[in-house]
């Protein structure tokens, strides 16, 4: 398996998806990750190009801070609307 296709293949084992956009005439790919527990979301996105630059194991290791900033986020905003309901009632 070339290191691109592995690259692919890691990035959709781990919940990462393709969107497309279309803008100009061209048509950018880029790989999004999105996190929601219902009431709160949060997204990163990966283009072509930043996974092209990183090794398979960069590109592993950069997954797995975005996901770690993105749930950390996601625990944030949920202590949040804990205290803010702990206030106000």
């Amino acid at each position: 398996m070339n290191k691109e296709r592995k690259k692919i293949q890691y990035l959709s084992e781990h919940g990462w998806s393709p969107r497309q956009y279309i803008r100009n005439d061209r048509t950018t790919v880029v790989w999004r990750r999105q996190m929601s527990d219902g009431v709160h979301q949060d997204q990163s996105e990966l283009s072509l190009l930043e996974i092209n630059m990183l090794t398979y194991k960069g590109l592993a290791r950069h997954c797995e801070y975005i996901e770690n900033r993105l749930r950390r986020s996601m625990e944030r905003a949920e202590k949040s609307d804990r205290l803010i309901k702990k206030i106000y009632g």
